[in-house]
């Protein structure tokens, strides 16, 4: 069921029932968080950043498809299972603008749009767990920092 908020409480909206919500956030898996990763900063400190730099040593269908098998290989069902198994019922998903719309057609979705939201959803579901979407990484960068996908760009 859905959640909606009611006083300082989450609560379903069928029955009104209050939720406690315990779990976890997948940072770095649509969107590259680069302080969780220890990455180092020699040139590449954000996702756009990581973008370009593979574009330009390999090209742009080379980078979506890099992009995409360290997507595809970040989180399996096994994963889900383990987050399950400590008792969480709520993953936080961290998106990019460039995970649905496409870079090279402005205003126009990806053919995979929501293939990647659509699957975390319902692997979440499967466990029991509810799924917070968090539009992270918005056109242009929302704050100066990596995590919002453009460092410094307003």
């Amino acid at each position: 069921p859905l959640l909606r908020a009611q006083d300082q409480y989450w609560v379903q909206d069928n029955d009104g029932a209050r939720v406690n919500l315990k779990g976890t956030n997948l940072g770095n898996w649509l969107l590259h968080e680069f302080w969780m990763m220890g990455q180092s900063y020699d040139g590449v400190h954000d996702q756009c950043s990581l973008e370009a730099k593979l574009t330009e040593r390999f090209g742009y269908p080379e980078k979506e498809r890099l992009i995409k098998l360290f997507r595809d290989n970040w989180i399996a069902q096994r994963d889900w299972d383990y987050l399950a198994s400590f008792g969480f019922n709520m993953v936080r998903l961290p998106l990019l603008w460039s995970n649905m719309e496409d870079e090279t057609n402005p205003y126009k979705l990806r053919a995979d749009a929501w293939d990647y939201v659509d699957w975390a959803i319902d692997e979440a579901a499967k466990r029991g767990m509810y799924t917070i979407l968090d539009m992270h990484g918005v056109a242009g960068g929302q704050t100066i920092h990596d995590h919002s996908g453009c460092a410094y760009k307003n």
